[in-house]
């Protein structure tokens, strides 16, 4: 801004050809600046191997429904209320867009914990399969950050969910 002024109130005789039109490009590129979209970043975003907790649930639910469904032929005789699985299951179970649930957050965590069958299978599925599924995706050995991050989660969060009730 100081330099339009300077440019502004200095002598023309005096002015570098083209620093006019430079600052006044610079000026205008910092008004048309584009704010960044979406949501504001975690501060603890800005360390190594940390997410948001909702980009967690992502991968660890993402990897259970599709375990789920490679196992379900095997498994539904035992699975209990085939209401639940068959929705969970089907094309509308998943969060996205025009769905019941518009994204991986507290509302979907609850209603998929508050059934006892999908918190058994689950936790099942964590012990037996989970630490091969994360190893898949996250190499400890190149990501030992991301991997131990989303290993504890699994563990210390999703594994002992317990549903809020609502107030």
């Amino acid at each position: 801004m100081e330099e339009l002024e300077e440019v502004f109130s200095g002598a023309r005789e005096e002015e570098v050809p083209g620093q006019f039109r430079l600052c006044l490009m610079r000026e205008m590129s910092t008004q048309t600046a584009k704010l960044p979209r979406g949501r504001r970043p975690n501060p603890k975003s800005q360390e190594v191997g940390c997410r948001k907790n909702e980009e967690k649930d992502k991968f660890w639910l993402r990897a259970f429904r599709s375990a789920m469904k490679r196992d379900f032929p095997k498994l539904k005789k035992g699975l209990g209320d085939r209401s639940f699985w068959r929705d969970y299951l089907g094309k509308f179970g998943e969060p996205g867009k025009s769905h019941q649930y518009p994204s991986y957050n507290r509302k979907y965590k609850n209603h998929l914990f508050s059934h006892t069958v999908f918190t058994q299978r689950f936790r099942t599925w964590l012990d037996s399969e989970g630490a091969q599924t994360l190893r898949l995706k996250h190499n400890p050995d190149t990501k030992p950050e991301t991997y131990r991050m989303l290993w504890e989660y699994a563990r210390e969060v999703l594994a002992v969910y317990q549903v809020e009730e609502k107030e």
